[in-house]
């Protein structure tokens, strides 16, 4: 991560363009005045932008494939989740799920506020007017069907690795079927063998 230095790359001048525009327009200032002194982070491992209260995060590549409109748009997103206090309002919930709640609802604000998100931001007309808490507490339920509704994938492995064991008992018991089959062969031509003899006898004993 790099703060702003004598070489200042492209990418952190096109979000302090940004940045700064919000500051200076009249019909964006409000939201301007929350980023004052926030300070601006390159961080090549973010995969968007982040806030910590402090600063904005952002990943250069991600922000090249942003207009200045969108650029402003994500830093008023941002700025929104510390004036909601979400940091605040997590209190033990998911910090992923809830997060993505709180997207929800800012991403609604932000749009109605008139300013560009980017491409596949989170939209739904059932979170209308929802707060953050209502929205985490819907998916958390439909998460939890789900899971309920599609087993997990070790419990299909043990069975398949019992049918395994089963199949394996089955070839092992082969060999001793087929040498009983084997013994029970050979016990019928002695008996075979020895049913003739005693006619072989009783034709001689006739014959005598």
């Amino acid at each position: 991560m790099q703060t702003q230095n004598a070489t200042m790359s492209i990418e952190y001048a096109r979000v302090l363009r940004a940045k700064r525009f919000l500051m200076q327009n009249p019909k964006t200032s409000f939201w301007g005045s929350l980023c004052q002194g926030k300070e601006l982070i390159e961080d090549p491992t973010a995969s968007t932008f982040w806030t910590d209260g402090k600063s904005f995060g952002f990943n250069p590549d991600y922000s090249a494939s942003l207009s200045l409109a969108e650029i402003q748009g994500v830093l008023v997103h941002e700025i929104m989740h510390l004036t909601l206090l979400h940091h605040l309002r997590l209190k033990g919930r998911n910090p992923e799920l809830y997060n993505v709640a709180g997207d929800y609802v800012i991403n609604a604000l932000v749009r109605d506020a008139g300013f560009t998100l980017p491409p596949g931001g989170l939209f739904d007309k059932r979170f209308a007017n929802c707060t953050t808490e209502a929205i985490y507490n819907l998916l958390y339920t439909e998460q939890a069907n789900k899971k309920q509704n599609h087993p997990s994938a070790p419990k299909q492995d043990q069975d398949e690795d019992q049918d395994q064991d089963q199949d394996d008992q089955d070839q092992a018991s082969t060999p001793d079927e087929d040498q009983e089959s084997d013994e029970d062969q050979d016990e019928d031509q002695d008996q075979d063998e020895d049913q003739d003899q005693d006619e072989d006898q009783d034709q001689d004993g006739a014959g005598t």
